[in-house]
């Protein structure tokens, strides 16, 4: 099915944002793990020095004594994580103004429950939890210094944006929504579908408690699209539907390139229910969303995943897992193609998985473990990628109903935009 934003007019932009100047890998002499304080010795930029000032979300989640390799304990790469050694979401103490009264130039407010934006705008200091608002735009969309809930309304996205998307040192909390049934909805906290030679960049934000999906990211017909998701931490995820922190759609001739996803915190844990241990943390998979999916040039590198449990490498499989792969290189169809994928320097608690990383989907010219190890954080041992994760369907059939649904959920995502965009330009008219 051809998704309605390859028919649409989009907004050509330009990423702007740059890539960091490295500096040589140092191991944090004597650290004891988790706490931060102090300069960072990372091998690149852990964004500790580009945070906002505050306590940090869950200083305890990473502690002394609990794990056998971390970022600033032992098998350390003296990199601080977010939401655990610095602070991430929308700032502490800052005053937010009333998107309903107040409205940022370029945007509109429908009287019920969107801002409607159109064209260049920026959307700072905002705070849409009060009548919980949904934001869509159109063009170049910035959105940062802002607070947003999912709501017990179950309705979503709560941003939505055809253009290229700015999103940072904001906080979308899907408490009150936790229990809604998203195989109803759309599914996602932000859906992004920008154009060609356009970017998605995600940065210092945090998403406590994600139905489904985090980042639903849709390549457009032709051209590239850059992806940049650093220094973001969720704190659990996957109650509903298939649920997929980071989910790319192909459009066809689009290939999202580069891809960069570094310095995350992931957290889930087993969450009871019809879709337990389906969650998919840290996985970049080409996939056909009405169009071949390509993927050129992913890094995964220095995130921390903790999918804790009782999962025993699957052998409990879904009791007691709050996820199957922490780190996942995916291809879906023959059409699609993935290629250049790299993963490295990245810390997995997989008690609550199948197994920390797989590269068992097809995929072509990957690189895992350099020029930095991944790390299994309980056993203190060096991950390396597990080719025989290819048998994963015969292994666990279980997961074939879940991998039906998310195809289901896919078909029904790529339906639900066409409905939006709809009911978005009869609001502006």
């Amino acid at each position: 099915m051809k998704r309605y934003l390859l028919a649409l007019a989009l907004l050509a932009a330009g990423s702007a944002h740059a890539a960091k100047v490295t500096v040589p890998f140092t191991v944090a002499p004597g650290s004891t793990g988790g706490g931060g304080g102090g300069p960072s010795l990372c091998p690149d930029d852990d964004g500790s020095a580009g945070a906002t000032a505050g306590v940090a979300n869950y200083p305890t989640l990473i502690s002394a004594g609990n794990y056998k390799a971390s970022p600033l304990g032992a098998h350390g790469n003296g990199c601080k994580t977010p939401g655990v050694d610095y602070y991430v979401g929308v700032p502490q103490g800052l005053a937010l103004k009333d998107p309903t009264t107040a409205a940022p130039a370029g945007c509109k407010y429908d009287g019920s429950r969107y801002l409607d934006c159109t064209g260049a705008v920026t959307v700072s200091g905002y705070d849409f939890s009060l009548h919980s608002t949904l934001l869509t735009g159109s063009g170049t969309t910035t959105v940062t210094n802002s607070k947003f809930v999912f709501a017990a309304n179950c309705t979503d996205p709560v941003i939505n944006v055809t253009g290229s998307l700015t999103f940072t040192h904001t906080t979308i909390d899907g408490t009150a929504g936790w229990t809604c049934n998203l195989n109803q909805g759309f599914g996602s906290f932000v859906n992004v579908n920008p154009p060609g030679g356009g970017f998605f960049f995600a940065e210092y934000n945090h998403m406590p408690r994600i139905a489904q999906d985090g980042f639903d990211m849709n390549a457009p017909g032709s051209g590239n699209v850059a992806i940049t998701i650093k220094y973001n931490a969720v704190h659990r995820e996957g109650s509903t539907g298939h649920p997929d922190w980071l989910q790319f759609c192909g459009g066809g001739g689009g290939v999202m390139t580069p891809v960069d996803i570094r310095h995350n915190l992931w957290y889930g844990q087993p969450e009871p229910g019809p879709d337990e241990g389906g969650t998919q943390p840290l996985h970049v998979e080409a996939q056909n969303c009405g169009g071949a999916g390509h993927i050129t040039n992913a890094t995964v590198a220095n995130n921390v995943v903790l999918g804790t449990g009782t999962c025993q490498g699957g052998n409990n499989w879904p009791i007691g897992c709050a996820m199957n792969f922490g780190i996942a290189c995916k291809l879906d169809d023959s059409a699609s193609s993935n290629v250049n994928f790299r993963a490295y320097g990245n810390h997995v608690d997989a008690s609550g998985g199948i197994t920390a990383l797989t590269n068992g989907y097809g995929c072509k010219g990957t690189t895992w473990g350099s020029p930095q190890p991944n790390y299994d954080m309980t056993a203190g041992t060096v991950l390396g990628n597990n080719p025989a994760m290819i048998a994963a369907q015969s292994r666990f059939p279980a997961m074939r109903p879940l991998d039906l649904a998310h195809r289901a959920k896919i078909k029904a995502q790529m339906a639900r935009l066409v409905v939006l965009e709809t009911e978005r330009q009869a609001r502006l008219k």
